[in-house]
């Protein structure tokens, strides 16, 4: 019985911008997309802050570092998945956050009261460790008071939806809000 609701941060709660920037400076170029795609998961772990970040991708896209800062910092609000978070999850599942990310950006992203929505949010700079690790969808159902079987995770990335499989947690492939939304009460009437 599904007792939690996990959601990624972006690209589901809100637009990634990340992805958008790779897609237009550094993807056409494996080599180049590699080492960009290796710095992110150096900072969403922790290990480098978000000014090297910045200066890396700057060096390899060719933008200027503000410009790159600006891009990838674009994020918007999907406000129908927190209006369903709210109205129709909150009252009866716990609500998780779990997302790769190299610090604590929620005041920049989220009003207070779509904060205290969330139950337990675990990022993964805190954990040391980035999605698929097996210790990330195990963190956050702790957190919650819950086993892995008792969550289901939204994720735009298959492979992190991979991970939260592989250690019996449900999955949800995210395309868009709507298709969300009622792959989320399947789950629950499941």
């Amino acid at each position: 019985m599904i007792k939690a609701v996990i959601f990624d941060c972006f690209g589901v709660l809100v637009t990634d911008g990340w992805i958008d920037f790779c897609h237009k400076y550094v993807d056409s170029d494996p080599e180049i997309s590699q080492q960009a795609h290796d710095a992110v998961k150096r900072v969403d772990a922790g290990i480098d802050d978000y000014d090297w970040f910045f200066a890396e991708l700057s060096r390899l896209s060719g933008q200027p570092a503000q410009a790159v800062r600006d891009h990838v910092q674009t994020n918007h609000l999907n406000q129908k998945l927190f209006d369903f978070i709210e109205s129709y999850l909150k009252p009866d599942y716990k609500i998780g956050m779990l997302s790769n990310v190299g610090d604590n950006q929620l005041d920049r992203l989220f009003s207070q009261d779509h904060q205290k929505l969330f139950d337990e949010i675990v990022l993964s700079y805190q954990v040391g460790q980035v999605k698929p690790a097996p210790i990330m969808y195990e963190t956050v159902a702790s957190k919650l008071g819950l086993t892995v079987e008792e969550c289901v995770f939204i994720d735009d990335q298959p492979r992190f939806c991979d991970g939260a499989r592989q250690v019996g947690m449900k999955a949800i492939d995210y395309e868009n809000p709507m298709q969300a939304i009622e792959d989320i009460k399947a789950h629950l009437n499941a």
